[in-house]
């Protein structure tokens, strides 16, 4: 009665939390955190519309826990895919551009630069 949907952020850091394996074998959680949230939600008697208000993964190698670009791409599929086949009913990437701050390492953004060439 005192909320219209459900929100949660999902970053795959947190995946073993979800799948039960550590080094990401069992996939990237992001389908089964959004069962797990139903589930809770199904227990207490509620059924909101979820939606995921932040995920994202970043592209920088020189950062642990290494990534790339091409590993951003493969994520961003999966992430976007997985909200789908939950019935999220919306998924925001954090964040479209890079940070530029000294104090924040890594390249989230799935674009690299806000000026045109």
């Amino acid at each position: 009665d005192y909320f219209d949907v459900m929100s949660f952020h999902y970053y795959p850091l947190f995946a073993a939390r979800w799948t039960g394996s550590a080094d990401g074998t069992k996939g990237i959680g992001f389908y089964e955190k959004t069962q797990a949230v139903r589930t809770v939600l199904q227990q207490a008697g509620l059924s909101k519309p979820i939606v995921v208000t932040e995920g994202g993964w970043h592209s920088n190698a020189d950062q642990p826990p290494v990534s790339s670009e091409a590993a951003q791409a493969i994520y961003a599929f999966q992430m976007f895919m997985q909200s789908y086949a939950g019935a999220v009913d919306f998924t925001i990437w954090w964040t479209l551009y890079d940070i530029d701050y000294n104090f924040y390492p890594f390249k989230n953004g799935l674009v690299s630069s806000t000026s045109e060439s």
